[in-house]
């Protein structure tokens, strides 16, 4: 069973799996709802992918990731939202999904 992490700019889902040790996997999801038009859901993934690449080392191994893009995505700068990122992975490994 998956966990989620609740973070203000985007929301994070992952799970544990058995196979293949020490692959990290990650889907991004950016709504028209929650972001807007093509132009601005581009830019939240984006803005996710890299943030996930920069940080990927932190995340427990062999996991899968969900992250959803909420609104603030765009609007914080990279830095507040790696800083963001950085402590989702800090409270993943505190208590990692079953």
């Amino acid at each position: 069973m998956g966990m989620r992490l609740d973070c203000k700019a985007f929301t994070m889902w992952w799970l544990a799996r058995n196979e293949t040790p020490g692959t990290r996997r990650a889907c991004f999801v950016a709504s028209t709802q929650a972001i807007g038009n093509a132009i601005l859901r581009n830019r939240a993934k984006r803005r996710m992918r890299e943030v996930f690449r920069r940080r990927q080392g932190q995340l427990p191994a062999s996991c899968d990731l969900l992250l959803v893009a909420r609104a603030q995505v765009n609007l914080w700068p990279f830095a507040q939202l790696d800083r963001c990122f950085a402590d989702a992975c800090a409270r993943m490994a505190a208590r990692p999904a079953a």
